[in-house]
């Protein structure tokens, strides 16, 4: 079985190494590794990858900026994508809604993770074009959940 393509645009360049070596002792992956936005649209538009990793705090180009970037290029935007960030998702989520609608008033009002259900957190995802939302750090076993989700399983 041919490897999957995955790519990980992170500018955090240990957490890029540890989590491309964590994917690749698997035997399932073939890992590239861009560490900005720019970088990463490219390495993406070259690869065609199975999956990609997207931080959402970068210099120079955020995640969610990226992001639009790929949803809206014809030739990448049905790959699937699942966003990383050490903000944690009510953070993350209050800085798409404070971008896309300026409605400084939902800060601090959000959900917790824990207070969303499966649903929502799924509807929420969707709503942002990504398929899986993992807050830094995360277990390698909520790691090949979410990819399993995603790409269907492995063995």
């Amino acid at each position: 079985m041919a490897k999957k393509k995955v790519v990980i645009i992170d500018d955090e360049e240990d957490f890029c190494f540890l989590l491309s070596k964590l994917l690749e002792s698997s035997g399932y992956f073939e890992v590239f590794l861009a560490y900005d936005g720019e970088r990463g649209k490219n390495l993406v538009l070259e690869q065609k990858p199975d999956l990609i990793f997207l931080d959402y705090v970068m210099p120079k180009m955020r995640g969610d900026e990226i992001l639009t970037i790929f949803k809206n290029d014809e030739r990448i935007k049905r790959i699937p994508i699942i966003m990383t960030s050490g903000l944690g998702e009510a953070a993350y989520v209050a800085k798409i809604i404070q971008r896309d609608k300026g409605d400084h008033s939902l800060i601090g009002r959000l959900p917790l993770p824990r207070d969303l259900s499966r649903e929502e957190a799924l509807k929420l995802n969707q709503e942002l074009g990504v398929e899986a939302f993992l807050e830094k750090p995360f277990s390698r076993q909520m790691l090949f959940q979410a990819i399993e989700k995603i790409l269907g399983n492995l063995s």
